[in-house]
């Protein structure tokens, strides 16, 4: 007699790609809960909205963003500011 594992199993095979993806996706993330995690990461969250929405800072194109995290690095870490004179973001200057 197969287990109910075995038998969730072959159900689950048989929905779609799409569903089994989304399947996936929410039982992965049942694995990562840690509620203090969740709620550092949602005032992170909160914090960063709120600058955004007061103009305390402003919002990094994602193209310069890429370009200085994934191109360049070593500029990233010498400072945001040597890092948008040498990729020409006019609004640090």
């Amino acid at each position: 007699m197969p287990s109910n594992l075995e038998v969730l199993q072959a159900e689950v095979l048989r929905i779609s790609p799409a569903d089994r993806a989304r399947l996936l996706e929410r039982s992965v993330a049942s694995l990562d809960v840690d509620a203090s995690v969740e709620a550092a990461w949602d005032a992170v969250a909160d914090q960063r909205e709120q600058e955004l929405s007061s103009g305390t800072v402003d919002a990094v194109p994602l193209a310069v963003a890429a370009i200085m995290l994934l191109i360049l690095p070593p500029l990233y870490l010498m400072g945001w500011f040597a890092g948008c004179v040498l990729v020409g973001y006019r609004p640090c200057l």
